[in-house]
């Protein structure tokens, strides 16, 4: 289990492989990741290391050519579960507002 597993990270690679042409632009991959809902302040750093390894050169060549990419992670905030219930209560009282306005409206009428 990696650091960020034991963290309760969640990471996503959509594309695990792709193909690339001798000369192609190097290829941007999307890694999706899901911090962690952890009371209290995060302050942290993570490093990570990609590794893309030609499969031709596996296959062709009889040695596997590589690159690695490292970058770091730096995770700062705070999560407090409480502030979720503030947009809710004032998408509650914005509905009630509504529904009042509507109600005297109707009674204005009769």
């Amino acid at each position: 289990m990696t650091k960020l597993d034991e963290a309760g990270f969640q990471i996503q690679l959509p594309l695990v492989s792709t193909e690339i042409m001798a000369g192609d632009p190097p290829e941007k991959v999307r890694v999706l990741v899901r911090t962690p809902k952890n009371q209290g302040w995060t302050d942290k750093y993570f490093q990570l290391e990609f590794q893309a390894t030609s499969d031709f050169s596996c296959r062709i060549e009889g040695q596997c050519n590589s690159e690695a990419q490292q970058i770091t992670i730096y995770v700062r905030g705070i999560y407090l579960p409480g502030f979720q219930i503030i947009p809710t209560l004032s998408m509650l009282a914005l509905a009630a507002a509504v529904g009042f306005r509507r109600f005297e409206d109707d009674l204005v009428e009769e």
